[in-house]
């Protein structure tokens, strides 16, 4: 997946504005970035990649967007 379609997927399961979330955003830069926004981050996920955090569950713990591709580029997504 190409990270600025994840920026895009994750700003959507967040429900932030478009330009709020980017390449560089860590977790602790978005409010909505809590354990709940966590798993709607992580439902689309798996909506989009046939659950694909039961192939990289080091998703779950993933802080970060760049974080985030480099988990899903090692699934080969």
């Amino acid at each position: 997946m190409d990270i600025g379609e994840l920026v895009l997927l994750i700003t959507k399961a967040l429900d932030e504005k478009p330009g709020n979330i980017t390449a560089d955003t860590t977790s602790d830069q978005v409010a909505n970035w809590d354990s709940l926004g966590h798993i709607q981050i992580l439902r689309m996920l798996d909506e989009q990649f046939d659950d694909v955090t039961m192939k990289s569950p080091a998703l779950a713990s993933s802080t970060s967007i760049k974080e985030i591709h480099s988990h899903l580029t090692e699934a080969g997504l």
